[in-house]
């Protein structure tokens, strides 16, 4: 039997050309809704033929997760809010004023 290199393999090679999915167009961010959306769709399908079963598992719990990341994202933002306000209470700033004065005095940045 003839010994076959990578060299020989032709264009069918793995190396050959880049993969037909990296030529697609971004697809949009997958969150929370698009998983919501997706489970519609495979819900309907394992209905008529178990075999889906574990598609709508795997989307079961990529739904959890990106539920989980948004809800940490959410507590982020509160915790920053938070710290924002207290920073400005401490100050004895309120936000109106705080905007106030790093406004451009009226005659324009001084030179």
């Amino acid at each position: 039997m003839p010994v076959v290199s990578p060299t020989t393999l032709g264009p069918t090679s793995r190396t050959a050309r880049p993969a037909a999915r990296s030529r697609r167009a971004p697809s949009a961010p997958v969150d929370a809704a698009r998983i919501e959306r997706a489970l519609q769709v495979v819900a309907a399908l394992v209905v008529e033929n178990p075999a889906y079963l574990p598609i709508f598992e795997r989307l079961e719990a990529e739904l959890v997760a990106a539920q989980a990341k948004d809800a940490a994202i959410d507590r982020a933002r509160a915790l920053l809010l938070r710290g924002r306000q207290q920073a400005e209470r401490s100050l004895g700033a309120s936000p109106a004023s705080a905007l106030l004065d790093t406004a451009e005095p009226e005659d324009g940045p001084e030179p």
